[in-house]
């Protein structure tokens, strides 16, 4: 008995202390946290494909470092910024967050924007099924769900990087793609037990929330100066790279010179500032050798990943047989990409475009690629590039948006021209 008592002791003083930081975080609901948790409470577990985005919300969301705020609704379905459907066929964006539309309001969205689209003399319900965070497996398996509650007429897959590949630095941090992570999530079922605990759980606790956010952030944190000092040590000459690695030696002597005896340069040698501005915007130095003057054939490429050609012949075998039309899109969105595309050349991040439309095309399914689009920025009342994309974020802004929305309207006008509805 005498054991039991500061046994009971400690469990309550760790559940009273548990209890005051979840009140308290509720109460002082930080920036940071609460942007994250707003985001969480907007979506809803969904058994198959895991992650939805829950019905009839209505939520204002503020990005934690101000670089956006926008007002997210979603209708009885659980599609953003889209009516109940009505009695009109249905234009349907499927996509990731970047088709959700992170960083405006519903309104703004370039799905929004294509409600009211005469395809094939009918006006059409655009109808928004995005959901961040999606890989093609997710793609599918909503698209599947949605065809049996709408009359769907035509369906634009928006094709993400993020579906299959990743670029180099961020694999080098531990960050997969959708694909791969719905593959790991396939070959042991036990991960998904484990999601949907996590889940639920970081969706009611703001605690629970906050600790998981804190975990993958320090994770994410030690993978990166891992790489950090690794690298530093292969520029040193110290350690040998690997065969996949790109950094090179620079030699100890000039290493430690770079690193500790570099002197800003004199004030006289300094480049003048540019006073005029003209579109096409000229390509940044940082990004002007990466260009090319023409995308690299899919043949030198790499195939899609199993799990990525499973989800498409899916969806292609779904088109037909419910007798919807299915277009997939190549929407470019990195910086890199615009800034190439600007002067009709192409950058190694729109190579899985490349990739997919191979795919798409040995059966038979005609994609679009917007990259033909990019100069179209040059019209727009705000036409630099930096005003199209979200600093640091990824996703289009309002205007990035209109740019998107125009650029769509112009293709499903071409081909309605060409009798493709």
């Amino acid at each position: 008995m005498n054991r039991v008592r500061p046994l009971l002791l400690v469990l309550g003083i760790l559940f009273a202390s548990v209890v005051l930081a979840e009140f308290a975080l509720r109460v002082l609901r930080p920036v940071s946290l609460q942007y994250y948790y707003d985001l969480k409470r907007l979506h809803a577990y969904h058994p198959d494909y895991l992650v939805a985005l829950a019905p009839n919300e209505d939520r204002v969301i503020k990005h934690h470092q101000d670089l956006w705020t926008g007002r997210f609704t979603t209708n009885s379905l659980g599609y953003r910024g889209s009516k109940d459907p009505d009695d009109r066929p249905v234009l349907a964006c499927l996509g990731d967050s970047l088709v959700m539309g992170f960083g405006v309001s519903d309104e703004d969205t370039f799905c929004a924007q294509l409600d009211g689209s005469v395809l094939g003399g009918k006006n059409h319900q655009a109808m928004n099924l995005g959901v961040d965070a999606f890989g093609s497996v997710g793609f599918q398996k909503r698209l599947t769900e949605a065809a049996d509650k709408l009359k769907l007429s035509t369906v634009l897959l928006f094709v993400s990087p993020n579906d299959f590949t990743m670029p180099p630095e961020l694999e080098k941090r531990g960050v997969k793609s959708d694909d791969v992570i719905d593959q790991e999530r396939r070959d042991n079922p036990e991960l998904l037990k484990y999601f949907r605990i996590q889940f639920e759980l970081t969706r009611f606790s703001y605690l629970l929330h906050a600790s998981k956010l804190s975990s993958e952030q320090l994770i994410l944190e030690a993978k990166t100066r891992r790489n950090s000092i690794r690298t530093n040590l292969i520029r040193a000459g110290i350690v040998a790279p690997g065969p996949e690695e790109t950094t090179r030696s620079e030699g100890f002597g000039r290493y430690i010179a770079n690193q500790f005896y570099s002197f800003p340069p004199h004030k006289t040698c300094e480049p003048t500032s540019v006073s005029s501005w003209s579109c096409p915007e000229p390509i940044p130095e940082y990004i002007k050798g990466s260009c090319q003057d023409k995308p690299p054939l899919a043949s030198d490429l790499a195939p899609l990943p199993a799990i990525t050609q499973e989800s498409y012949l899916k969806m292609i075998e779904l088109s037909k047989e419910k007798k919807f039309k299915l277009i997939p899109i190549f929407l470019p969105v990195q910086v890199e990409e615009l800034y190439c595309g600007m002067h009709g050349k192409s950058h190694p991040l729109h190579d899985y475009a490349v990739r997919a439309a191979a795919f798409f095309a040995r059966h038979n399914v005609p994609t679009v690629d917007m990259n033909t689009h990019i100069k179209d920025i040059c019209g727009l009342p705000t036409p630099k590039i930096s005003d199209q994309v979200i600093p640091g974020d990824g996703h289009l802004t309002v205007s990035g948006n209109n740019w998107a929305a125009r650029a769509i309207q112009a293709e499903l006008k071409r081909m309605d021209l060409n009798r493709a509805f």
